[in-house]
């Protein structure tokens, strides 16, 4: 992963949070419209800062993967459900944990 602090983009409309290429995802942050100003002659422009973190496309499978197990668990401890052990072996058996 790469992170990028106060990326600008002139691009018209507002970027996306998740932009996915083909061998690329990524995920920006903190977006907001600012203006910048010329030194030379003082004309400003609006533009779009934002941070942005670059992952490689399995990378980002990974992370989503791995974030999906830890919820799921979570969501389940907190409701105060109880899997049986046949579901959790076939959840190991299917890779989901």
């Amino acid at each position: 992963m790469k992170v990028s602090i106060d990326v600008i983009s002139v691009q018209a409309t507002t970027p996306s949070e998740i932009e996915v290429n083909v061998d690329t995802v990524y995920v920006r942050s903190n977006i907001r419209r600012v203006e910048l100003t010329n030194g030379r002659n003082n004309q400003t422009l609006e533009v779009w800062q934002y941070d942005e973190a670059q992952y490689e496309l399995k990378e980002f499978q990974e992370l989503i993967a791995h974030k999906v197990n830890e919820n799921k668990s979570e969501i389940m401890d907190s409701l105060g459900y109880s899997v049986d052990l046949d579901l959790r072996l076939a959840m190991i058996e299917m890779g989901m944990v």
